[in-house]
């Protein structure tokens, strides 16, 4: 009668360890399907961003994006520019030598 006490008590014992270890891995199941539909929408959003073109300033030569570049036609050809000052040099510096080839042709 008294290895039915121990049995009982071991059958019990187990079945409680086998029912929380189901609840772990649905708990675990769960949380890994958060983090999927997570990192889902991280590489979702990139993907719907448009690619945007990136220019060189005609001045300095660094490479930025055209949206936040100035843009100037010069001679039918465009030109950008990282910041105003860079097309304010720049055109300065295409007036000048305007200039002074014209005044060594006359």
């Amino acid at each position: 009668m008294k290895w039915l006490v121990w049995l009982a008590l071991g059958l019990l014992v187990y079945f409680a360890l086998r029912t929380q270890a189901k609840r772990r891995r649905a708990k675990h199941h769960s949380a890994q399907a958060g983090r999927a539909s997570q990192a889902t929408a991280r590489s979702a959003s990139p993907a719907s961003k448009p690619i945007e073109t990136m220019v060189v300033c005609s001045y300095c030569q660094i490479y930025l994006p055209a949206s936040e570049a100035t843009q100037l036609v010069i001679k039918s050809s465009e030109h950008y520019f990282c910041c105003e000052e860079h097309a304010k040099l720049h055109s300065d510096k295409n007036s000048s030598s305007k200039n002074s080839s014209s005044s060594s042709i006359e």
